[in-house]
């Protein structure tokens, strides 16, 4: 069981449009993420669906740091209608699901070996969501002929955001493109065999 009012949101996200990948936390009090008192719930991974966008967006706009709002991400081009359009073509994605809310969600990019989103709720930190989430959407990538991912993170090490792919295997590139790092990870060391060192 979960306790829905202890419930705040702690997000990783990995977003061209955003900034790239960092350490989000939310403190705002939204009751579309909580779950209620004493509320039972079944847990599971799945595809991500076009109708799941609704709460994908709650997820990634009740953040702290690299905060960022529905208008915001509009003027990025960032909508569920384009990101409707780009699940069926070029982007997959997965969700974490319990109780029928989204807790946490991957997202990649076939066209250009890119991970661009991740986040999972805080809570659920620490118990492999964020993890699994990683793994599938790897695997997914390098399945299409990838030899080598990308991403965008902070290159702070005080932020979980850069220890997390790094635990991971990915490399830091020395990169920077605005405040994001370029991190890279190579087929032979992205493999579900590679796991995480906590």
């Amino acid at each position: 069981m979960l306790n829905g009012n202890r419930l705040r949101s702690r997000v990783r996200n990995v977003t061209k449009a955003a900034g790239g990948c960092s350490l989000i936390l939310t403190g705002k009090n939204n009751p579309e993420l909580s779950l209620s008192n004493n509320q039972e719930f079944s847990a599971m991974f799945r595809e991500m669906a076009p109708d799941d966008l609704p709460q994908v967006f709650l997820v990634r706009t009740a953040t702290i740091e690299n905060a960022v709002s529905m208008e915001k991400l509009e003027e990025y081009g960032i909508t569920e209608d384009s990101l409707t359009k780009a699940l069926q073509s070029h982007v997959k994605g997965w969700v974490y699901e319990d109780s029928d809310k989204i807790t946490g969600f991957v997202m990649g990019d076939e066209s250009t070996g890119e991970i661009l989103v991740l986040a999972v709720l805080l809570g659920l930190e620490k118990q492999g969501i964020g993890s699994s989430l990683l793994l599938r959407v790897q695997e997914w990538l390098f399945s299409t002929g990838h030899d080598q991912l990308w991403l965008k993170t902070t290159p702070d090490p005080s932020l979980r955001a850069c220890g997390f792919y790094q635990r991971h295997g990915w490399l830091a590139t020395g990169e920077i493109e605005g405040e994001d790092e370029i991190f890279i990870l190579r087929r032979e060391s992205g493999l579900s065999s590679n796991k995480p060192k906590y």
